[in-house]
C-alpha cells in the first residue's frame, strides 16, 4: 500500500511540475512586452525554479508522512510487544500465587523453615519475553524496563532454587527425618525462597498497573 501511494505521488509532482511552466509559460507569452527578446529564457528559468519547487514541497511532504508511518509502525510494535509480554507475565504470577498458597500451607516450612516437598522440575523458556527482549529500549519508562527485567531474571533464579531444593527433598527418606547435612540446606533454601517469592510478586503487581497503563495511554 505505501509503495503504491508513493507512486501516485511521484506522479502528482511530476503533473504540478509540468502544469506550472505550462501555467508560467502562458501568462508569460500573454503578458510579457515584447515577445521576440528574451521571453523563451525567463520562462524556462522560471518554469525549472518552480518544478524544482513543487518537487521539493513533494518530496519534504513523502518524507514527513514516511516519518509518520514509521513513527506508527514503531508504537504499535511496542503496543503488541507489551500485549504479549503482559500475557506471559500474568500466566507466570498465576503460577507463582499458586506457589504462595503452597508455600503457606507447608508444614515443615512454616514451623522449621524447610521446604520439603518435591516439586516436578520447572525450566520456563520465556519465550515471549525473549522474542521481545530487543525492543524493550523502546519502552519509555526506565522502571518498567527495569521491573519488566528484574521479574524474568527473579524468575529464572526463583525456578532454578525451587528445583535445587526439591533436588534435595527428594533425598529425604519416606517418613523418616532428613539427614543434618539436607536438613541444614534445606533450612537455608527455604526462607530464600519464601522471599525471592515475595519480591515476584510485588513486581508482578506493579507491572499490572505499569503495563496497562501504557498499552491504555496509546490507542
Amino acid at each position: 500500500m505505501g509503495f503504491i501511494l508513493n507512486k501516485i505521488l511521484i506522479w502528482i509532482v511530476v503533473a504540478c511540475s509540468i502544469s506550472s511552466m505550462f501555467m508560467v509559460s502562458f501568462v508569460c507569452y500573454t503578458y510579457w512586452p515584447d515577445k521576440d527578446s528574451s521571453l523563451p529564457s525567463w520562462v524556462q528559468a522560471v518554469g525549472a525554479i518552480l518544478a524544482i519547487l513543487a518537487a521539493g514541497g513533494g518530496l519534504a511532504w513523502q518524507a514527513r508522512k514516511q516519518d509518520e508511518a514509521e513513527q506508527n509502525r514503531r508504537k504499535n510494535e511496542l503496543l503488541n510487544m507489551l500485549r504479549a509480554l503482559h500475557t506471559e507475565a500474568k500466566s507466570y504470577e498465576k503460577m507463582l500465587k499458586a506457589f504462595e498458597g503452597t508455600f503457606a500451607q507447608n508444614f515443615a516450612l512454616q514451623l522449621t523453615g524447610r521446604l520439603q516437598t518435591v516439586f516436578p522440575s520447572i525450566e520456563p523458556t520465556f519465550a515471549i519475553y525473549h522474542a521481545c527482549a530487543p525492543l524493550l529500549g523502546a519502552i519509555a519508562s526506565e522502571e518498567l524496563r527495569d521491573d519488566i527485567v528484574v521479574f524474568y531474571a527473579e524468575m529464572a533464579l526463583f525456578f532454578a532454587a525451587l528445583n535445587r531444593n526439591s533436588t534435595h527433598a527428594a533425598l529425604i527418606p519416606h517418613d523418616a527425618a532428613p539427614s543434618s547435612d539436607i536438613a541444614d540446606a534445606l533450612a537455608q533454601m527455604g526462607p530464600q525462597l519464601e522471599t525471592q517469592l515475595k519480591d515476584l510478586l510485588t513486581i508482578a503487581a506493579r507491572l499490572n498497573i505499569a503495563i496497562p497503563a501504557v498499552i491504555g495511554s496509546r490507542p
